[in-house]
């Protein structure tokens, strides 16, 4: 069985770690990006609640909101409590739902609820306060992503194509994150 190590057009970064759901598409998707010749990197596969944390935190500093938070930094504990209004809530929590009225798709490390309304940049509806937003489908095994911090447009064609042509089964869902420069796809 082919290996997504061996990979030469859809490469696998080196600390992403790949689930049998997960594994087979991004060898598949190898042949399309070779079709395309276009080279892209797979840049998280399975992640757990500290990675998914880590990527809260990342996102919220390139993304300025140290200034509204100045408890953000690389040591922050994220599970402690800020007060958003008259209640306390996880840090993690409101960083998460600033991120998203900012436009930067992520999921929580764990079903929360939304804090702040935003539109879903990609859906383009309105996600109101108290939305609850399950936990990342990456600590299941069954998403990862592919980076497009360039040509995001013609790495998001090659997926698409590839399943809508059927020559790659297994992709049940294609969301470009322009954000954070990424395209998730969620597998079977």
């Amino acid at each position: 069985m082919a290996k997504a190590a061996d990979n030469k057009w859809l490469r696998v970064n080196p600390d992403v770690v790949l689930s049998p759901a997960i594994e087979p598409v991004i060898v598949a998707l190898d042949g399309e990006f070779e079709r395309a010749q276009l080279l892209a990197f797979v840049t998280s596969g399975v992640r757990d609640r500290q990675k998914q944390l880590a990527a809260i935190r990342n996102y919220a500093m390139d993304n300025g909101l140290r200034a509204e938070f100045p408890v953000l930094n690389g040591s922050a504990d994220l599970d402690a409590q800020v007060v958003v209004g008259t209640q306390m809530f996880p840090l993690w929590q409101v960083l998460w739902s600033r991120l998203l009225t900012m436009g930067v798709l992520i999921n929580p490390p764990q079903r929360a609820p939304v804090l702040f309304r935003y539109q879903h940049p990609v859906r383009k509806v309105w996600i109101e306060p108290g939305t609850v937003i399950p936990a990342s489908a990456h600590f299941y095994g069954t998403a990862f992503d592919v980076g497009a911090r360039t040509q995001l447009d013609e790495k998001l064609a090659v997926i698409e194509t590839a399943k809508l042509t059927g020559r790659v089964q297994g992709i049940i869902g294609i969301t470009p994150e322009h954000a954070n420069h990424a395209i998730h796809i969620d597998c079977v």
